[in-house]
C-alpha cells in the first residue's frame, strides 16, 4: 500500500480527520441551536 498519492494512507488519514472534524463541528452547532431560547435567537450579532 503506498503512503502518498490517490489510494494512499496519507490521504485516508487526511480524509478521516477532516470528517471526525465537521462533524464534530456540525453537532456543537446543533446541540447550540437547540439551548438557544427564542429571545435569544440574535446572540452572535446583539440584535433581538
Amino acid at each position: 500500500m503506498s503512503l502518498v498519492g490517490p489510494g494512499g494512507l496519507l490521504s485516508q488519514l487526511a480524509k478521516n480527520v477532516l470528517e471526525a472534524a465537521l462533524e464534530a463541528k456540525l453537532t456543537e452547532h446543533l446541540v447550540y441551536e437547540r439551548r438557544q431560547t427564542p429571545s435569544a435567537a440574535n446572540m452572535r450579532n446583539e440584535t433581538g
